[in-house]
């Protein structure tokens, strides 16, 4: 397969596009066939090694820049997600700890409130009983 012939099938997916009614798309393809006109003569698969070994261009320094704000920014929002975690298991800890307090605090009120009855149940027998 040639250069030319995956070109021919750019140019019959086209048309079909624009039977369609999708022109954008089509004429998407037909740049693509432009730029691979020079090349028609190249077997396609040395045509693809050739391409493998274009180089980008090195990235401009806005574009590291760029770069660098999106790590930093990826690593800001972890550590706040990872603080909001490990404030809300601060709060549920020391709310745990409130309700046990709050029990502990009723559970020793009831048992209070069951000695005086106790005492006074006591007494009065002891009233009973002397009499």
């Amino acid at each position: 397969m040639t250069v030319a012939t995956v070109n021919a099938l750019f140019e019959q997916i086209g048309q079909r596009l624009h039977d369609a009614g999708a022109d954008s798309e089509r004429e998407q393809f037909a740049r693509l066939g432009m730029q691979l006109k020079p090349y028609a003569d190249m077997a396609w698969e040395t045509f693809l090694a050739q391409l493998a070994k274009v180089k980008r261009p090195p990235k401009s320094a806005a574009e590291k820049e760029a770069e660098k704000q999106a790590k930093a920014e990826l690593v800001a929002k972890a550590k706040a997600e990872k603080k909001a975690e490990a404030d809300t298991k601060k709060a549920e800890e020391k709310q745990r700890k409130a309700d046990e307090k709050a029990e502990q605090k009723k559970l020793a009120e009831a048992k209070k409130v069951e000695d005086k009855l106790r005492k006074a149940e006591e007494a009065t027998a002891a009233k009973l009983k002397a009499k």
